[in-house]
């Protein structure tokens, strides 16, 4: 198992630090965990892409905690989703 901070920041913006996020990497298996502002950015520089993830699960519904969400979901139209791919 690998956990991976894309953000770590708090409710209040910071110009240095991404709101909450992160990436588990399970053998084959890469969930997301939150997905607050800025953390799209950080999890981009990983090397992995929206239509990488098998699933998605955010602790509640706070900005702070799914701003970024959009990005995941907006993507180009010529990238392929896994097809087991969940949201939670």
């Amino acid at each position: 198992m690998k956990i991976t901070l894309p953000g770590t920041g708090s409710p209040v913006p910071v110009s240095n630090r991404a709101s909450t996020g992160y990436l588990v990497e399970i053998g084959d298996e890469i969930l997301v965990f939150d997905h607050g502002a800025g953390a799209h950015r950080n999890f981009l520089r990983t090397g992995y892409n929206a239509t990488d993830l098998d699933t998605i699960i955010f602790t509640h519904l706070h900005t702070d905690h799914c701003h970024d969400y959009a990005r995941l979901v907006h993507r180009s139209p010529t990238h392929k989703r896994r097809a087991n791919g969940k949201c939670h």
